[in-house]
């Protein structure tokens, strides 16, 4: 089986999405925003994936859970 290509997240960040989206540009993460549902970030280096951790944790305190 070969492994898997993605290269993308998905982050339902409801009301948040904007706020979300240019916190994620201000790190250099590159996200394409879909408000008010959510975003996809996409990563292409593997270097990437430290600072796309870094930037959500500091944003998953203030993002609501949709029921």
């Amino acid at each position: 089986m070969p492994d898997a290509q993605g290269n993308f997240v998905w982050l339902p960040t409801g009301d948040r999405t904007v706020a979300a989206a240019a916190a994620f540009e201000e790190a250099g993460i590159i996200v394409r925003a879909f408000p008010p549902e959510g975003i996809r970030i996409s990563i292409g280096e593997h270097e990437a994936v430290e600072t796309l951790l870094e930037t959500a944790r500091s944003l998953v305190g203030d993002l609501q859970v949709a029921d």
